[in-house]
Order: C-alpha cells, then structure tokens, then sequence
C-alpha cells in the first residue's frame, strides 16, 4: 500500500514525503525503510506519551 501512495505522489511531483510509524511497530518501520525512508528522529506525542518514527522519503533519487 505503501508503494502505491508514493507513487501517486511521484506523479504529482511531491518529493520529500513524511511518514511515521509508532517505534513499537517494526513491520510497519522495515516496510517504510525498505521503500527508501531515512529516519529523521523519534518523538514522543505530548497528550498520549507515545513514540513515533519520523522518516523521510526523497521521491526525486
């Protein structure tokens, strides 16, 4: 699913995209990095106290 949503926004030349994922949730991590996401930074939500992966995808390489 992932693979389909960046190719949309190839197409509509968006490049860098954004996508997060909890830090308890490989599957969804591994997914992300094995379609090019480069990890920014893990930052914890104020309200809920939870971790999330920020990675970045750079459609344009």
């Amino acid at each position: 699913m992932l693979e389909l949503t960046l190719n949309i926004y190839q197409q509509r030349k968006i490049s860098p995209v954004l996508v997060t994922a909890e830090e308890w949730n490989i599957a969804s991590r591994k997914t992300i990095e094995s379609n090019g996401g480069v990890l920014e930074n893990i930052i914890k939500e104020p309200s809920t106290g939870k971790l999330f992966c920020r990675y970045w995808i750079d459609l344009n390489s």
